[in-house]
This record gives structure tokens, sequence and C-alpha cells, in this order.
């Protein structure tokens, strides 16, 4: 009973400072928007391969002499967006998890699993669509073509994420049967 109740508490602090993050990280980013840097610099490499991330880029500029500052804007904005919301909605989903779980600390339910396999989905999801949207709007409002697709640690994480929701829903089905045994 005791140890139920130390959980509890963690899952309480836990779940607040989940919340926390996800506010600050919205206010960054919106902060970010409203003060935008004035000139952008992207760095671009062919090939990249280090220990923790491969990155391949493919790229056509034309230079024209005209300035495409605000539709490096546009694109930084709406990539800034997208990334900002992924992660805010990954922090929200697990601080609800431990919202709940401050209240009843029983692990293996199947509400848990669909928020965990939701985390692991959000996560595969900011492992690529934030490279593809700035690659796709790239191509469209800049002159020339740029795809970039880097793979790095975040697939990793999402695949840990995966796996322990398969964890959990081994455990939501032992708890199942234990519960019908008795």
């Amino acid at each position: 009973m005791r140890q139920q109740q130390k959980n509890q508490k963690l899952a309480t602090i836990l779940s607040l400072l989940l919340k926390i993050s996800a506010i600050i990280c919205g206010t960054l980013a919106f902060l970010i928007i409203i003060f935008q840097p004035k000139t952008l610099t992207t760095n671009v490499q062919e090939k990249q391969f280090t220990g923790t991330s491969f990155q391949i880029t493919l790229q056509n500029e034309v230079d024209d002499s005209f300035s495409h500052t605000t539709a490096q804007m546009w694109i930084f904005t709406l990539v800034l967006l997208c990334s900002a919301i992924l992660i805010i909605s990954i922090l929200w989903l697990a601080s609800q998890i431990f919202q709940e779980l401050a209240v009843q600390f029983s692990p293996f339910q199947e509400k848990y699993v669909r928020k965990l396999r939701q985390i692991s989905i959000l996560l595969f999801l900011y492992a690529f669509v934030p490279q593809l949207l700035y690659s796709l709007l790239s191509t469209l409002l800049l002159p020339g073509y740029l795809f970039n697709l880097g793979l790095d640690s975040t697939i990793l994480f999402a695949a840990i994420f995966y796996l322990l929701t398969e964890v959990f829903r081994y455990g939501v089905n032992l708890q199942t049967e234990s519960d019908e045994t008795l």
C-alpha cells in the first residue's frame, strides 16, 4: 500500500513536469515564430553519416539573384509549427498517462496501451514529417529542388515506445487472465 502511494505521488509529479514541458515547448515555438531571425542560413551537405544519424540531401539551387527570405521564413515557420505540435502532443499524452496513474496506479490497462501506441506513432511522425515537409515546401516555394531525408535516434525512440506498447499489451492480457482466474 505504501509503495502504491509513492508511485502515485511520483506519477503526479511526472504528469505535472510533462505538462509544464509541453507548455514551455509551445511558448518557445510561439516566441520563435513571433521574433523570427531576419536571415536564415542553411548548411546543406550531400551525404552525411555520424554515429547517431544518417542523412541524404539532393539539392539543385537556381541562383537568380532574388531574395527568398520571405519564402524561407514561411517554410521555417510551418516546419517549426509541425514539429512543435508533434512534440507537444507527445508530452501531453505522456502527462495524461501519469495523471491517470496518479489517481489509480494500475498500469496494465488497455487505455495505457492505446496512449503508448499513439506516442510511438507520433514519434515516428516526428522523425519524418518535418523534414519531408521542409523538402516539399522548399521545392514548391523556392527555385530548384530539395529532398532531405535523415534518420536519427528518434526512430530508435519510436521503436522502443512501440515495443513498450507491446510489453504493456502482454501485461494487460496477463492481468485479464489473472483477474478471470480469481
